[in-house]
């Protein structure tokens, strides 16, 4: 998750990249894993 900002500085929006869970580690935990292509902006709500 990344900001997104004017010329201003001020934030326009919300960066977002997708995840899905990845294989277990050797503890069983799943690790999120970027999906490729998925990335997108939640504009500032005004």
């Amino acid at each position: 998750m990344t900001l997104e900002l004017d010329e201003n500085g001020r934030v326009n929006g919300v960066r977002f990249l997708r995840t899905e869970l990845g294989a277990p580690d050797a503890g069983g935990r799943c690790r999120p894993t970027p999906i490729p292509g998925s990335e997108f902006v939640m504009p500032q709500m005004r």
